[in-house]
């Protein structure tokens, strides 16, 4: 915490005697999202629409930090529309949307977010951490089959060799479920050692 606020003061001792550029932006917006301060995350956004040249302001990297930065703050519906005013969209930007779904409990959204992406076809594909949030979505919301759908579709359709997250993930949901046998058979099958918190969700 004490980084971000540092940060953010020596932003303010420098914004009157230079303009800022996109990385600048992306440091400030990560430090209001470190922060979880929504007041300071709208203070930077209506900064950066005043102060900054309109190709910064549009960058998709600035408006992907936007996304981030008001899904952490708890604000989903800054988030959403920054999404969906974005000209341009790339991996990260769904990501974030979806994470943020997620992470806020609106499942049903996070799953739709996704099917946006598959219908992008070639030029958005998803990775590691679209099927992280993806479970995440599902274990807020109980949603046992398409947790496990998401699991052997990550692997089978798109190559993806699950990590420790995604084993925490599913193992959490089936085992929350009361799947006990199959979390306990899935833990018995991870490659890797299993860690704390996968022991803790059986």
């Amino acid at each position: 915490v004490g980084e971000y606020d540092s940060a953010l003061q020596l932003f303010r001792q420098m914004q009157r005697s230079f303009e800022p550029d996109g990385y600048t932006m992306q440091s400030v917006l990560s430090a209001c999202a470190g922060l979880g301060s929504l007041s300071l995350g709208t203070w930077a956004h209506a900064f950066l629409l005043r102060n900054c040249d309109v190709d910064v302001a549009m960058d998709v990297l600035i408006k992907n930090s936007l996304i981030e930065m008001y899904c952490k703050c708890g604000s989903l519906r800054m988030a959403e529309q920054v999404f969906q005013g974005m000209q341009k969209r790339d991996l990260a930007s769904l990501n974030a949307m979806i994470l943020g779904f997620a992470t806020h409990g609106r499942a049903e959204e996070a799953l739709d977010c996704f099917d946006c992406m598959v219908k992008e076809g070639k030029n958005v594909k998803p990775n590691s951490v679209t099927f992280v949030a993806l479970l995440i979505a599902c274990n807020h919301r109980g949603m046992v089959n398409k947790g496990r759908q998401y699991f052997d579709m990550m692997v089978r359709d798109y190559g993806i060799e699950p990590a420790l997250e995604h084993y925490g993930c599913i193992i959490d949901l089936v085992a929350r479920a009361g799947y006990i046998t199959e979390a306990i058979d899935m833990v018995m099958s991870m490659p890797m050692k299993p860690d704390a918190v996968i022991w803790r969700s059986l």
